[in-house]
């Protein structure tokens, strides 16, 4: 859905079939078992060539003029790099934190309630 909101009406028909490509990967309908492991083939169109910096390639191919438009959050509706594991997406996060300038805040967070005894009422 996402990528039909963006693209214009000539690109419609090219990105419904990427679109329904990556929905079959997805359930499973596209590819082989292989040894407990599905295996996809993949146009060569989406390979990044380059023999260097993959990742690099990956985000300004996916964001390009990133720093332009940090502040924009418009430019970052119409983006995403999708990855097979939250592993890769760690990755292409802290690559793209380490472009951005400035300070890093660390906002840090807890799943429990105080364990102290004055609020056993409250537990």
């Amino acid at each position: 859905m996402r990528l039909l909101m963006s693209s214009s009406d000539q690109d419609q028909g090219e990105i419904k079939r990427f679109a329904n490509w990556k929905l079959d990967v997805g359930n499973g309908n596209i590819g082989s078992v292989v040894s407990d492991e599905s295996e996809v083939e993949i146009s060569n169109d989406l390979f990044i060539i380059t023999s260097d910096d993959h990742l690099s390639h990956l985000v300004d191919f996916a964001n390009p003029n990133l720093l332009q438009n940090m502040l924009n959050y418009r430019y970052f509706q119409s983006r995403a790099i999708l990855a097979p594991t939250l592993e890769y997406i760690e990755k292409v996060n802290d690559f793209v934190l380490t472009i951005f300038l400035g300070m890093e805040n660390k906002y840090l967070s807890s799943d429990t309630i105080c364990q102290a005894d004055e609020n056993d009422d409250i537990q």
